[in-house]
């Protein structure tokens, strides 16, 4: 309070002199004005007081008038008011305005400095919280490494020449208490994302920092861009424990929804090297995970480093392989004009994915290039979880199927389907133990 008062009565000081007062005066008593003042407020010749300094008490309705007119409505006033004539007018402003940004006001004395009204005593910041509630992408643009001229390379502050598409190399996944495996991987593809992001927005802008004065609302965030590296395993996963080592139990092939259970195919013994294991979606998306659909990364049972993708990631997989199919397969380019949007039911890059193999004496008709190769090199070993019959299942060699980490719980997800007497991958729901292929971080 002493502080405000001496900041009022230096204001006052300024005024007078700006106003090219001839004559010392004293407000308060008889007594003569000290020698180097030209207004002496006090109440005897010590210069006391027992009474303070009331300035004008306004509501102040915009900080920044903008025109003559503007300053004098600003505080309740009629008519045009020099903007510079009235710099160093001090008012106290007896209004809180704490919710709209636009006049946002505080109680407190404010001094015109020829533009705007500014507070003696600065406004407590806006404290803001902010919570993501859903993010949606907008597609994934697919980029050509080959094209460095596209600029945005340089936006995404990426070098084309260190993402070239193709077989990349070896990696060998040690986890704790298993055999160490080793995979081939690719990179399919590379592009970018554009999403919204929804924000649960807490604001408080009161004078106090009252909480109970926060105000609640949403945003969104829009055109938002995300750099995505199309690397993926060219073979199942073979994993028999979690990646932190956690043991998980073989199990007979019907008994698909029990948890933390593997099954090796097709007799259900030692894990074949091309075939990988299978696994229930508890198992592979590391305890469940309910109605994921965007690029968010789960690792699940996938290696350190890597993780169980999503639908999008798939999509992203089949479309990178129609742009591009005579790079990962024998098959010609399907090409950019039939690349399949988010939801689709199937898309054509099945014949492209399929290994060129025999499996159970069926012929899989896939044209991929082996995983050593840069193909994805999918088998046809799957087969249908859907009877009691001994293994090897039914339909082994005709049909396989993977995970996505969408839409699931510890029973069931979406997923992705081949079969021996189709050349499309159908996108499609299952409750049964399926193989696992996972995304690079």
């Amino acid at each position: 309070m002493k502080r405000t008062l001496m900041q009022a009565i230096a204001i006052l000081i300024a005024l007078f002199a700006a106003s090219n007062l001839q004559a010392q005066v004293t407000i308060g008593s008889g007594e003569n004005p000290n020698a180097g003042a030209l207004l002496d407020l006090k109440m005897d010749n010590q210069g006391m007081s027992t009474k303070g300094l009331v300035l004008p008490r306004v509501t102040l309705n915009m900080l920044n008038p903008g025109t003559p007119a503007g300053l004098a409505a600003s505080i309740g006033g009629s008519g045009a008011w020099d903007m510079d004539g009235h710099i160093g007018l001090a008012v106290y402003n007896s209004a809180s305005r704490e919710t709209d940004p636009s006049i946002e006001t505080c109680p407190g004395i404010h001094i015109w400095d020829g533009s705007e009204w500014q507070a003696i005593i600065p406004y407590p910041p806006t404290s803001e919280t902010r919570v993501l509630q859903s993010v949606t992408p907008k597609g994934l643009t697919h980029l050509n490494p080959a094209n460095a001229s596209d600029p945005m390379w340089a936006f995404l502050g990426k070098s084309p020449g260190n993402y070239p598409l193709g077989y990349i190399g070896a990696f060998t996944d040690s986890r704790p208490g298993d055999t160490p495996q080793t995979y081939h991987y690719t990179r399919f593809y590379v592009g970018y994302t554009s999403v919204d992001s929804l924000f649960q927005i807490t604001r408080n802008r009161s004078c106090d920092q009252n909480p109970a004065k926060a105000v609640v609302a949403t945003e969104t965030t829009t055109g938002e861009f995300t750099f995505e590296d199309g690397v993926w395993m060219g073979e199942n996963l073979r994993a028999t424990r979690m990646p932190d080592g956690t043991a998980l139990t073989l199990t007979s092939y019907t008994s698909a929804n029990s948890l933390d259970f593997y099954y090796s195919y097709p007799d259900n013994q030692a894990a074949n090297k091309n075939l990988g294991v299978f696994y229930n979606y508890y198992t592979a998306s590391g305890g469940g995970i309910t109605g994921i659909e965007d690029y968010s990364r789960f690792q699940g049972i996938c290696p350190n480093g890597w993780f169980l993708p999503t639908d999008h990631h798939w999509t992203d997989l089949e479309n990178g392989i129609i742009i591009n199919t005579s790079k990962f397969s024998s098959t010609p380019d399907i090409g950019i004009a039939n690349i399949v949007p988010y939801g689709a039911s199937s898309s054509p890059a099945g014949i492209a994915m399929k290994a060129s193999s025999v499996i159970n004496g069926v012929a899989s008709n896939g044209t991929s290039k082996p995983a050593l190769q840069g193909g994805f090199n999918a088998y046809l070993s799957t087969g249908t979880a859907n009877s009691s019959t001994i293994p090897p299942p039914p339909k082994f060699g005709e049909t396989t199927y993977f995970y996505s980490a969408v839409n699931g719980n510890r029973l069931g997800a979406k997923m992705r389907g081949l079969s021996y007497n189709s050349t499309s991958m159908s996108h499609v729901n299952s409750r049964w133990q399926v193989p696992v292929r996972c995304m690079k971080n």
